[in-house]
């Protein structure tokens, strides 16, 4: 059970970090240039896009990497917050020093 809520803790730690540096990047063209007044409204609108992205495709993702990438006998809870920790750390590092990360596809 400490397992699965660990696993979330990343998870969501992961979330803030993909939506720090490819949702907040793409919205702040739109403030940027004015075509969104507000910093509340730009906000609002990056994060339903990342919620709505995440609740459509986050199916495809598991399925992905649940067979196509590694396979699904050997995935625990140990190995998924692995997983989740090298990555979520990854990107966290390069946010912090401004090294771009490419989309996540």
């Amino acid at each position: 059970m400490i397992g699965i809520g660990a696993g979330f803790v990343i998870a969501f730690f992961f979330a803030m970090n993909i939506g720090g540096s490819g949702a907040a990047a793409s919205m702040g063209a739109a403030y940027g240039s004015g075509a969104v007044r507000s910093r509340r409204v730009d906000l609002w609108i990056s994060g339903a896009g990342v919620f709505l992205g995440a609740v459509w495709g986050g199916g495809g993702v598991v399925r992905t990497m649940g067979s196509r990438i590694i396979p699904a006998s050997i995935l625990t809870v140990d190995i998924v917050i692995i997983i989740l920790a090298s990555a979520c750390l990854s990107l966290f590092f390069a946010n912090r020093i401004g090294f771009p990360s490419p989309p996540v596809k």
